[in-house]
């Protein structure tokens, strides 16, 4: 067995230590994964935990994460890969060799010959097992179905967790929407207007102000929902209030037109988000049917019109004939 030939049989081995240690590792950092991912889901049934699948499934990708970079620090070198070779018999000859390969000595090259030679004879005898135990795996796989179903499984306590979520994220997003409204009129307040302007303003941020306290309180959709209905109906009466002062300030010499036109723009920001657009249009609609019914109703008339003509014509003639 040349040279060449010689470490690329040890390299062969050493690939199958390496993947034998990687599958190992796998299993030992799966089970604390797969613990740790049941432990999330049994919480889900206890307590709302919202983010207990997505905390499972990175259990577990961590696990997987945490084998491969273990398995790289501890991967097995050429030595370890042939001091593994000589447990199956060879004697040592193996590690010898390959410690010796830039030796020089007659002897050292009559040592290295023979265990090449004997590798090449009996290198079907190294049975390096890659697959860790069937019970690990049964175990492994078993842990993994569990945590599986426990995702799926559907409880009063996970919709209530689902709720809550739900929840915030509508809440966080009210509150961003009533925070900007804040800022405008704030931005607002900042121009030279009236004391009683100001005032109008001021009672404006204070009173959306109150109304980020309500989101941030409510508990329910019920009550959020309420909070929703009372923010509306003040977004409805600002809206009037700037479009007042909007008008008297078109009047005024001392407010730039920006002025205005940013008051008129916020008025019609908060008109919008009152809800009054989707009044309109039901306004509109029930309009439209009206109109198409009472047309609907002329050419019903006017059709029985025609056919009571059509009959008293008729009657006129048979009454000459006779």
């Amino acid at each position: 067995m040349e040279r060449k030939e010689f470490l690329k049989t040890i390299g062969v081995y050493r690939r199958k230590l390496n993947i034998a240690g990687f599958l190992e590792m796998l299993m030992f950092t799966m089970l604390i994964g797969l613990g740790v991912g049941i432990l999330f889901q049994g919480i889900s049934f206890i307590t709302p935990f919202y983010y207990a699948n997505i905390w499972s499934v990175g259990a577990v990708t961590l696990a997987f994460g945490a084998a491969f970079v273990c398995s790289v620090i501890k991967r097995t070198s050429m030595k370890d890969a042939a001091l593994a070779m000589d447990k199956f018999g060879f004697r040592e000859r193996i590690i010898t060799a390959y410690e010796n390969l830039e030796a020089k000595g007659a002897m050292v090259e009559l040592q290295r010959r023979d265990a090449m030679e004997v590798l090449k004879n009996n290198k079907d005898n190294i049975k390096i097992p890659i697959w860790p135990s069937m019970k690990k795996i049964v175990v492994v796989l078993t842990m993994l179905a569990l945590m599986l179903v426990l995702m799926y499984i559907p409880s009063p306590v996970k919709e209530r967790a689902k709720e809550l979520h739900e929840l915030a994220e509508a809440t966080k997003e009210k509150q961003e929407e009533v925070e900007e409204m804040v800022e405008e009129l704030e931005e607002l307040a900042q121009e030279e207007l009236t004391a009683e302007q100001l005032a109008a303003l001021q009672e404006m941020i204070e009173s959306l102000e109150a109304s980020m306290q309500e989101f941030e309180q409510a508990s329910s959709v019920q009550e959020l929902a309420t909070a929703t209905e009372k923010l509306e109906y003040k977004y409805e009466n600002m809206s009037s209030q700037l479009g007042d002062i909007s008008q008297l300030l078109e009047s005024g010499t001392n407010i730039s037109p920006m002025t205005v036109e940013a008051m008129q723009e916020l008025a019609q920001q908060m008109q919008d988000l009152s809800g009054n657009q989707s009044l309109a249009s039901g306004s509109n609609s029930q309009d439209g049917n009206g109109e198409n019914g009472q047309e609907g109703q002329n050419g019903q008339n006017g059709q029985n019109g025609q056919n009571g003509q059509n009959g008293q014509g008729q009657e006129q003639g048979n009454g000459q004939g006779d």
